[in-house]
């Protein structure tokens, strides 16, 4: 390939968001991250907002398998962080700065989706074929409350309280219970019940 259609085969962005200075600015693949997005707008249900007053919307981020879980006219439950970001736009015409609120969101489930209970065969199989992994206990401790950002060593605790333990009969004497208990302090609105409710 000739130099000139090297040049020629290159994507070309437009201008900055920022500086709005007009580059040329050339995409560069090798170093670029690729991965799944969508923008979702949510609105207030019609029917739970007081007469006289439309329905509050709101942006919402979701990234990897999260992404086209919801479809359009979808009643969800979203649980996110809410996060600003400069808007640059918005401060060129205001003349001071703005930011844009929006959510990043960790779970998002859909109203009216049953749980699944029992299990198959298939999945007792993907247990078994998991339960030999060497990050298994990694996977346990992230996968509960995934609803809550963060908190990892409360998640530790709640999946060794879920386990147990093993139970022991020292000299056939005193016997020590396997079961471990698990006590959770914090101030109110700290997902104490939330984190109960994923152990039940």
């Amino acid at each position: 390939m000739s130099h000139a259609s090297v040049n020629e085969a290159r994507q070309y962005l437009g201008a900055c968001v920022i500086c709005r200075m007009n580059g040329p600015y050339v995409l560069d693949e090798v170093k670029t991250v690729y991965r799944n997005y969508q923008k979702l707008t949510i609105q207030e249900t019609p029917g739970s907002v007081p007469p006289g007053r439309v329905p509050r919307q709101k942006e919402c981020f979701v990234l990897h398998d999260l992404v086209d879980t919801a479809r359009p006219g979808d009643e969800v439950e979203i649980t996110g962080i809410y996060i600003n970001m400069f808007d640059y736009f918005q401060n060129v015409k205001h003349g001071f700065p703005i930011f844009q609120t929006i959510v990043e969101v960790n779970n998002l489930k859909r109203q009216g989706d049953e749980d699944v209970i029992d299990l198959t065969d298939d999945d007792k199989h993907e247990i078994r074929r998991l339960s030999k992994q060497p990050d298994i206990a990694k996977k346990i401790i992230t996968s509960i409350a995934p609803s809550i950002y963060g908190h990892e060593f409360i998640k530790k605790s709640l999946a060794l309280a879920m386990f147990g333990g093993e139970s022991k009969d020292v000299g056939g004497r005193h016997r020590i219970r396997g079961d471990i208990n698990c006590l959770l302090l914090g101030d109110p609105g700290t997902a104490k019940s939330q984190f109960l409710k994923y152990v039940e």
